[in-house]
């Protein structure tokens, strides 16, 4: 896709304009798991075999728990090491909590709903090893608004046109995402139980029997409570949301209410506009201090636009030419080289 909006920038729509504009149990797939008697998952087995080497985990696939751990494997130690590092990022994050006596009792007794988590340790395209918690979310059953599993986020029309703004009247836009996000929602009155796998215990008479407090992957409603602890901590800083455009949001001067910048959200990928470098720097500041933000790298063109990668297209913002290129020409050369698939070579990629 490709768009370049150069002849039409002066008499295209404004930001504001648009704004203001009317608007309008899957457990067949975990049957492979092995079960307790009382239907807990005791260790969550996703894996590919490999007959080549009894222990070779093939770059690109994921590998059985056990076997990741087993004591005669070789690449057990880079194992251990990705399983601790996601351990520690979830404990420093507070994630869970053990269930108090009387939650034990409702467990017990079927009271409590509780959601298995798994570990799926993989090996990436590069050779590198990683782990992640995940929730089953297939067995959670939400009862009423706790259900609702929608998240906002910005429609790529709006997108576009607040690309627009920047592109007709600049200065710098600034991309960015929120590094582990859904972990940074807090649970609030949602309550989730779920058994974590052994290697998360902390003895052989831990349970693993515990309390979410924070959203993880997997769940169906953590990107809605994303989007809701993002939401709050943007109006706690000044940011004002469209009623007519969800994950558009406007930043104003009291005084003379004079727009001073704008912000789309599409889940974790955030692009500041319409906004000059020192309040950038600000507002980054205060992102940062609530939840890890990375900063998207721009590259500048001889023309003078600044170029940056957003979920798969590559954006050419030129304020000083007054355009605006979206196209994705590059992304089938850019996926053998994500994935470390070098000797791939893609066709010719034509826009349309």
């Amino acid at each position: 896709m490709q768009e370049n909006t150069t002849n039409n920038l002066n008499a295209g729509p404004s930001f504001l304009a648009f704004l203001e504009k009317t608007s309008g149990d899957d457990a067949e797939a975990y049957r492979h798991l092995e079960m307790e008697k009382d239907g807990e998952i005791l260790e969550a087995e996703i894996f590919l075999a490999n007959d080549a080497d009894p222990w070779e985990c093939e770059p690109g696939k994921s590998e059985k728990p056990s076997r990741a751990s087993h004591e005669d494997n070789p690449y057990r130690p880079r194992w251990v090491e990705s399983k601790n590092l996601e351990q520690s990022r979830l404990e420093a994050y507070k994630c869970w909590r053990k269930l108090t006596p009387s939650e034990e009792a409702d467990w017990k007794r079927g009271k409590s709903q509780a959601v298995p988590c798994a570990l799926l340790p993989n090996r990436k395209r590069r050779g590198r090893f990683t782990s992640r918690l995940v929730v089953l979310g297939n067995r959670w059953k939400a009862d009423g608004q706790d259900g609702q599993a929608y998240a906002k986020i910005v429609p790529q029309i709006g997108n576009r046109i607040a690309m627009l703004e920047t592109a007709r009247r600049g200065p710098h836009p600034n991309p960015y995402d929120v590094t582990n996000a859904l972990t940074r929602a807090p649970m609030g009155s949602i309550k989730v139980a779920a058994t974590l796998p052994e290697s998360f215990r902390d003895n052989p008479e831990d349970t693993g029997r515990s309390m979410r407090l924070r959203a993880l992957y997997g769940l169906p409603i953590s990107p809605r409570l994303w989007a809701k602890t993002l939401a709050k901590d943007l109006r706690g800083t000044g940011w004002r949301e469209s009623k007519h455009e969800p994950g558009a949001w406007t930043l104003w001067k009291d005084t003379d209410r004079t727009l001073i910048g704008i912000l789309t959200v599409y889940v974790d990928d955030c692009i500041l506009e319409r906004i000059d470098e020192k309040t950038a720097r600000d507002q980054l500041a205060k992102m940062h201090a609530r939840h890890p933000v990375t900063e998207i790298k721009t590259t500048n063109s001889p023309s003078g636009a600044i170029c940056f990668d957003m979920l798969g297209a590559d954006r050419e913002i030129n304020p000083k030419g007054r355009t605006l290129t979206i196209d994705m020409k590059k992304h089938p050369n850019k996926l053998p080289q994500r994935f470390d698939v070098n000797h791939a070579k893609a066709p010719p990629c034509s826009s349309f």
